[in-house]
């Protein structure tokens, strides 16, 4: 009977020990959480010190940035690498990671953009909108819109163009305008709340998915979206919520959920284009529901604009062709560059470089295709390969573009080194990530003392180059593998 009371008080004796223990471990846990989180409130109140208006030196700020990213690097690696703490501990986790991103969007979202002026653009054309013109027919300098010109005339860029964004795109920029019609606050609040949106909806597909609802702070805490969206204003907040929301409808199966995956898919694609191309990989056979409402959304949100267009309909879902005129992508740029070295002069014409990224991107889409279908890839890869490679064809690679792959990356990054071995496929990845943090480099480019053939060499060598070697590594370490495997098998 001794023999057993001994035991018992030793039992609970050790019990005593591993719930202090544990405690312990989450109070430092939490600690370090509080931590991380005051550094990283400290870098967002000194970036938006050092904000400047647009057109002023940008050097302090670029630096400032970079601390940003500087923390947020290690701070994703160490959520990977620990295992999410239990009952209050870990609502505790998540509270700190989404008010940690509702914080700094919150402190930024005041201020006036420092690096781009596109939120102007979008507010003039909600103000054009607000006052019964089609933006689509009118440029802003058209004499017709003369009497709508204001201050937010004179911010907006590319006065000789008709708008180039989608009618959803167009919906955001009316409501913003009629929330504040001379301020971008209101528009940019409209951008913020999305982005919150799609941090939510980033943590039920984790834990859909049952992995890691922590590991949204792969997006939550970039400093590239926080920055690009709360700071600079770009739409692109909206199509990247209401495609990861359709991606979430698509993994459901309660009743509808394709009609609302076809709708979401829809109202992205009425955002930016790109998000149409989702359709390679997110229908089914014979998926009727999903294919009519998301044709129905489309045709219902240019539909307006095309039915006031004095006769010119195909001008309204024509108008995103303009862009790529304007920015051509990165083999477009390779084909001038080896034109003007060997020829001196410039006479290829868009039909040339329309028909080269036609001939990159089809034999993509179709290996991304029969991959997926046959179950070799999975669908975050398959979406983060068809969204990547269609943006670096169609258009130049602006940082704010480079957001749309972060909420990817967030449900695919795994380690480089694992068992001993190394894992291509997260050397690969990791380029990804890798230029989701080089390309803010090339807001330099846009400052007159730094653009110059030299530095947009030196840029495209950091950032594309660099990613280019990295995935050769990969393949030649999956080959190497696939090798040293197949005696075996």
């Amino acid at each position: 009977m001794a023999k057993s009371d001994a035991l018992l008080e030793e039992t609970q004796a050790d019990a005593q020990d591993m719930v202090e223990h544990r405690s312990a471990y989450e109070l430092t846990r939490m600690g370090l959480w509080l931590t991380f989180l005051g550094m990283a409130l400290a870098l967002y109140i000194a970036l938006w010190a050092v904000n400047l208006p647009l057109g002023k030196p940008i050097e302090l700020f670029m630096l400032v940035w970079g601390g940003c990213f500087l923390l947020y690097l290690p701070l994703c690696i160490w959520v990977m690498k620990t295992k999410p703490l239990k009952g209050y501990g870990y609502w505790f986790e998540l509270g700190i990671i989404f008010g940690g991103a509702l914080l700094f969007r919150i402190l930024l979202l005041p201020l006036l953009p420092s690096l781009s002026g596109d939120v102007w653009r979008y507010l003039w054309d909600g103000r054009v909108i607000a006052h019964g013109y089609n933006p689509y027919l009118y440029a802003p300098a058209d004499k017709t819109l003369l009497l709508l010109r204001d201050s937010v005339f004179a911010h907006a860029d590319w006065h000789q163009l008709p708008s180039i964004y989608p009618p959803v795109a167009e919906f955001f920029f009316v409501l913003g305008y009629l929330i504040m019609p001379t301020n971008v606050l209101g528009i940019k609040a409209l951008f913020v709340i999305c982005d919150l949106g799609t941090c939510a909806a980033l943590a039920f597909l984790l834990a859909h998915k049952k992995m890691d609802p922590r590991r949204m702070i792969i997006y939550a805490w970039c400093p590239l979206p926080i920055v690009e969206f709360a700071l600079q204003g770009h739409v692109d907040a909206v199509a990247i919520f209401f495609t990861i929301v359709s991606v979430l409808c698509a993994s459901k199966s309660w009743r509808g959920a394709r009609i609302w995956t076809g709708i979401f898919l829809g109202l992205a694609t009425l955002a930016k284009i790109y998000p149409i191309i989702l359709l390679l990989v997110i229908v089914r056979p014979r998926d009727w529901s999903l294919l009519i409402s998301c044709g129905l959304t489309i045709i219902l949100g240019y539909l307006p604009f095309m039915l006031f267009s004095n006769g010119h309909p195909l001008a309204v879902p024509l108008s995103f062709t303009t862009q790529a005129l304007l920015n051509p992508g990165i083999l477009s740029v390779l084909i001038f560059a080896l034109e003007s070295t060997f020829t001196h002069t410039s006479s290829v014409n868009s039909y040339v470089t329309d028909a080269v990224d036609i001939l990159v991107l089809l034999p993509t889409f179709l290996i991304v295709m029969i991959q997926y279908w046959h179950r070799r890839m999975r669908i975050e890869m398959a979406l983060l390969i068809l969204i990547g490679s269609f943006m670096a064809t169609s258009a130049y690679v602006f940082p704010w573009y480079v957001t749309a792959l972060i909420p990817w990356l967030t449900l695919l990054i795994t380690p480089i080194r694992k068992a001993q071995k190394f894992q291509p496929g997260g050397l690969a990845l990791a380029m990804v990530w890798y230029f989701t943090f080089i390309v803010v480099l090339s807001y330099f480019l846009g400052q007159p003392q730094y653009n110059n053939t030299v530095n947009w060499l030196l840029y495209r060598g950091i950032a594309f180059g660099t990613v280019l070697l990295g995935w050769s590594i990969a393949a030649y370490l999956r080959r190497s593998q696939r090798k040293v495997q197949a005696p075996l098998s």
